[in-house]
């Protein structure tokens, strides 16, 4: 059978169903699809239609894709309520909410953040992050979350209600902080004082589970955000988390964002991809801004953050700054430094060799 067999149509009963009755039809339905046994039907009506992909989930979204407008709605509301009638202690109720909970996010029900919040990212439900089936779902919910906050009248809302819930996953960490740069791009700051503990975390154990260095998974965050802000947003939030200066709320807990332009100890294709973003935002003269990748004992602060002092250099005339092993020397006037876009006279004055 092909998805255009699936037609409203053949779902008399389905389509008649009020928010309730869409409720008891998900809920029953799939915990017994869970049981796997040859005497249950299902779905009902539906069943027909139900197998027809490797997983249930992409089933239900296909009939849900056949319903009216006004239908569709009811099948949100109710999928929401059968959420937050199941209880989580019972057998199946795990792999039936994780189910309930994919459905939601292909099919945009937007109801379902609510009972998130209230069933899934609460203290009571601290006892999910005990078992490995508990994570799935914690995981599960905290994704889908994630794209269904974005697709709310008030998204940064409804991610930073996410980001603060008890149970909220530092997994999860990654994919809100992008989030909210794509609905609150100006607001970065916030973002990242709102998620730098969860951040933090969150490329602890990804090391440990994928074996991808810290600076890999660092640089490439900031790459990613880089892609979805504006240069001056970014380079604002490079100067309040560099490494000399301790932030009021969170210490140096944001330290490595304040080198997040810096290739230091990253991956031969990560320092190119950084050394891209550099050339592109004319931060650093040709010269630098080609250098690759640095080790992080030998890195000069003065050389990772010279940049802030661009506007000072008319004043002073030469400054020396040092990546690593190589030092430069600046010799630029006022003049120079408005006219050609800073660091108009780039001399090197016999830099070592690395």
């Amino acid at each position: 059978m092909t998805l255009r067999d699936v037609t409203r149509d053949k779902l008399p009963k389905v389509h008649a169903f009020d928010e309730a009755g869409f409720a008891e039809w998900l809920k029953i339905g799939f915990l017994e699809f869970a049981l796997k046994n040859e005497e249950l039907f299902p779905f009902g009506e539906a069943w027909e239609f139900i197998g027809r992909f490797p997983d249930i989930t992409d089933d239900i979204e296909a009939i849900h894709n056949v319903l009216w407008p006004a239908e569709r709605k009811k099948f949100h509301i109710g999928l929401a309520r059968a959420l937050a009638e199941i209880d989580l202690a019972q057998p199946h109720a795990f792999v039936t909410a994780r189910r309930l909970i994919r459905v939601a996010e292909k099919t945009s029900a937007t109801e379902i953040l609510s009972v998130l919040s209230t069933k899934i990212f609460c203290p009571q439900s601290e006892w999910l992050a005990d078992s490995e089936s508990g994570l799935e779902l914690l995981d599960t919910a905290a994704d889908a979350a994630v794209d269904l906050a974005c697709k709310t009248t008030d998204a940064r809302h409804a991610l930073y209600n996410l980001a603060i819930s008890p149970s909220f996953r530092s997994s999860s960490a990654r994919k809100t902080l992008l989030a909210l740069c794509s609905v609150a791009p100006e607001d970065l700051d916030l973002h990242l004082q709102l998620l730098a503990r969860h951040l933090t975390w969150m490329f602890v154990e990804r090391e440990k589970e994928t074996g991808v260095s810290l600076a890999d998974a660092r640089a490439r965050l900031f790459l990613d955000v880089a892609r979805l802000v504006d240069v001056g947003v970014l380079m604002e939030t490079v100067d309040l988390y560099n490494s000399e200066v301790e932030h009021p709320q969170l210490g140096r807990e944001l330290s490595w964002w304040g080198e997040g332009i810096l290739p230091i100890n990253t991956s031969d294709e990560v320092a190119r991809e950084l050394a891209e973003l550099r050339r592109k935002i004319q931060l650093l003269p040709p010269e630098v801004a080609e250098e690759t990748r640095w080790e992080a004992s030998s890195a000069n602060e003065l050389g990772r953050r010279f940049w802030d002092n661009l506007s000072g250099l008319a004043n002073s005339g030469s400054v020396s700054a040092s990546y690593g092993t190589v030092v430069w020397n600046y010799d630029v006037s006022g003049e120079d430094l408005i006219a050609e876009a800073q660091c108009a006279r780039f001399v090197d004055e016999g830099a070592d060799a690395r």
